[in-house]
This record gives C-alpha cells, sequence and structure tokens, in this order.
C-alpha cells in the first residue's frame, strides 16, 4: 500500500513521500510495571517507523486514539502529532522531498520550511488556520524581516502567535526552523 492510508491500516512509503491522504493512528496500550503492578501504568504512543519496504515490520493500529504523521529510523519523532483537538509539529526545515536543504539560503529555505509545516500539518488533518503559535528559529537574525515578508503572506489575519530565537546553528546547517502548535477547530 503507498499513500492513501486509512484507520486501522498500515502502509510504507520512503523518505519524502507525500503526506498520505489519510492520517495514520496509533493506539494507546497499557503497559504494566516490572513488577506488575496496574496502578503504575504507562502510556506508551506506537508510531509507524518507515525505514524499509517489507510490510510485515509495519505496525497494526487499530484505534483513532492518536494520530501522527511518518517517521523515519533517521528522524525517530513524528512532523507532526494529534491528540485530540490539539496538534504539534516538530521543526520543519526549509528541505525538498529528497531531505535536502533548498538551494539559495535564507531566501529560498524560509518558504519551503513553511510549506513543510503546511503539509505536516495536513498530514494530521490540520490546516495553517488552525495553528495558534509558531516558534521560528534563526541563524541570523538580520532575516527576521524576510522572515515577517514570508510570515504575512503564509498566514491570514489574524496570524498565531509567534516567537523569534537567535540560534548558533541549525541541522543540516539550515537557516531557518519553523514548528508550530495549532488546534483543530471543529467545523
Amino acid at each position: 500500500m503507498s499513500g492513501k492510508v486509512s484507520p486501522g491500516r498500515t502502509a510504507r512509503l520512503p523518505f519524502g513521500s507525500p503526506a498520505p491522504e489519510t492520517p495514520l493512528t496509533t493506539n494507546r496500550t497499557a503497559a504494566r510495571s516490572a513488577d506488575g503492578d496496574r496502578s503504575t501504568r504507562r502510556w506508551h504512543t506506537a508510531l509507524l517507523v518507515v525505514s524499509g519496504t517489507s510490510p510485515d515490520s509495519c505496525l497494526d493500529f487499530s484505534s483513532n486514539d492518536y494520530t501522527v504523521s511518518l517517521v523515519t529510523a533517521e528522524h525517530p519523532y513524528p512532523p507532526a502529532f494529534r491528540s485530540g483537538d490539539l496538534v504539534s509539529v516538530s521543526g520543519r526545515l526549509g528541505v525538498i522531498g529528497t531531505g535536502e536543504l533548498v538551494p539559495g539560503g535564507f531566501d529560498a529555505e524560509c518558504p519551503q520550511a513553511f510549506a513543510t509545516l503546511d503539509a505536516a500539518l495536513r498530514s494530521v488533518g490540520a490546516t495553517r488556520a488552525d495553528v495558534v503559535k509558531v516558534v521560528v528559529y534563526l541563524t541570523d537574525l538580520t532575516d527576521r524581516d524576510g522572515l515577517n515578508r514570508v510570515y504575512e503572506e503564509f498566514f491570514a489575519e489574524p496570524r498565531p502567535a509567534r516567537t523569534c530565537v537567535g540560534v548558533a546553528s541549525l541541522p543540516y546547517g539550515g537557516a531557518v526552523e519553523v514548528e508550530a502548535l495549532a488546534r483543530v477547530r471543529d467545523v
């Protein structure tokens, strides 16, 4: 199966594949402590790890408690995670489908980082209109004016709250990384 995924089903997609049209789901599994005491339960969330091609190594998700987008062996965390109406999007870089930074420095990476943010939101059934908070990391704070231009084009009024943080470096030598928190509203 590739591309389309429905609750309770699994799929294997190579790194950089478009997000599935239907979000993947996981189920919560209660685990007993080492001594078997049920009062000290820990909840584990199963994630679909995309690192090979054999469907036998996929997890079978049977409930709709959580929704996650795909993770890879190289990146053992989901690009986006949804619990109920809350969505958290991991930091998004200005990368293309191969996982490489788009050439052109900040001016090219910034709009691409927001495009990958958009894709991560869609992968769990959210949209940019659902975003309530954004955190942007810049390796050069003089790029803030350029960030503001992209931000104004990406988000409609009222725009979500935003924090901009200057950092010494980002993964893969990126110039900008964007993460977001969203609340999916009932229509």
